[in-house]
């Protein structure tokens, strides 16, 4: 995992740290000759309310995958966090991954049978 220049790398909230986290480690294995580029976290031009300033969103380069390869790492993310607070949205330039709380986990939640 690497930074665009001048992005600033001052640690976001953990549950975003755990998503860059994973995010890398997934890249790395599905394509050994990529890696994630961070473009945003609390820097740049965001929309009023922007989950970037208080650290639950970032901003990750899509150039360098495919339509194809973009869907498979989201897809991996998501069956591997199984939260669905954490939202894609696929931009021109990138990809932005946030953190919504206000979005109840409880009904992505499988009920146990007793």
């Amino acid at each position: 995992m690497r930074y665009k220049k001048g992005v600033s790398t001052h640690p976001m909230q953990p549950t975003m740290e755990l998503a860059k986290n994973l995010l890398s480690n997934i890249i790395e294995e599905l394509f050994e000759d990529k890696e994630l580029v961070i473009t945003s976290t609390y820097d740049g031009l965001h929309k009023k309310g922007s989950l970037h300033y208080i650290g639950l969103a970032f901003d990750w380069r899509s150039r360098i995958f495919t339509e194809h390869q973009i869907k498979e790492i989201i897809d991996e993310f998501k069956k591997r966090t199984l939260d669905i607070r954490y939202q894609f949205v696929i931009e021109q330039t990138h990809v932005h991954l946030e953190y919504d709380r206000r979005i109840n986990n409880e009904k992505n939640k499988v009920n146990k049978k007793r």
